[in-house]
């Protein structure tokens, strides 16, 4: 289970007792500022850090690949600012907005990233 949120994202793993109780087990975090909605796609935990009500206070804006057994950082992918934006994959391309376009302030104005993966 992954929790992003204010200080970045946590990974947990759902542990159960010999009486057949679960509970989550913390195993990583990584303290990187707000960090939007995550997903899991082929193996690898995508997220974006500096998003929040507190986007403009991050100095570094990034969309991540992350190990999500280890919390490592394995890939990032420089944004701007943003507000609620999480990215998202399609057919191997990693997208991403950032701007007014996502969320931030009011207007249109912004990007639309897309990395392709290989």
């Amino acid at each position: 289970m992954f929790a992003p949120g204010d200080n970045g994202i946590a990974g947990f793993q759902v542990v159960v007792d010999s009486a057949g109780n679960p509970s989550l087990s913390l195993k990583w975090t990584l303290f990187n500022g707000w960090t939007t909605s995550a997903f899991v796609a082929n193996g690898v935990l995508y997220a974006a850090n500096g998003g929040g009500e507190h986007t403009t206070t991050l100095k570094v804006h990034q969309v991540q690949a992350i190990n999500p057994t280890t919390g490592k950082v394995a890939w990032t992918g420089t944004i701007g600012v943003h507000h609620w934006s999480s990215p998202i994959l399609a057919n191997g391309i990693l997208y991403m907005v950032d701007g007014n376009s996502g969320g931030f302030g009011s207007g249109t104005s912004g990007d639309l990233i897309a990395w392709s993966l290989g």
